[in-house]
């Protein structure tokens, strides 16, 4: 994730590169992730990276009640990468291979 972060912010810095978006990196193990993410002005043209949804505590004890949880505290922002080790699920089958997506304040 820190490589991805890297190579998005050095991609641009030429003259002529297209217009490029905000880009925030934040470890989902970090308590004080939700203030910081809450801090941040233009989500709608920043694209998030959250790392290690398998360090998160509340991940641990309920891995989709907390992905319920963080969906709605994250869907303003442009685009949204999470990273988890794939053994951190019980099975093959509860891996989530998709999240569901918003329009505006409703759920899909």
């Amino acid at each position: 994730m820190i490589n991805l972060y890297i190579r998005y912010k050095n991609a641009f810095r030429f003259p002529f590169a297209p217009k490029k978006y905000d880009i925030k990196l934040f470890p989902l193990g970090n308590p004080d992730i939700w203030e910081d993410i809450e801090k941040v002005e233009n989500k709608k043209n920043t694209i998030l990276l959250l790392d290690a949804f398998d360090e998160d505590l509340e991940a641990i004890k309920d891995h989709q009640k907390r992905l319920n949880e963080i969906l709605p505290k994250v869907h303003k922002f442009r685009e949204i990468v999470m990273t988890c080790r794939t053994q951190f699920f019980p099975s093959e089958k509860e891996e989530p291979d998709r999240t569901g997506y918003f329009t505006g304040d409703e759920w899909h």
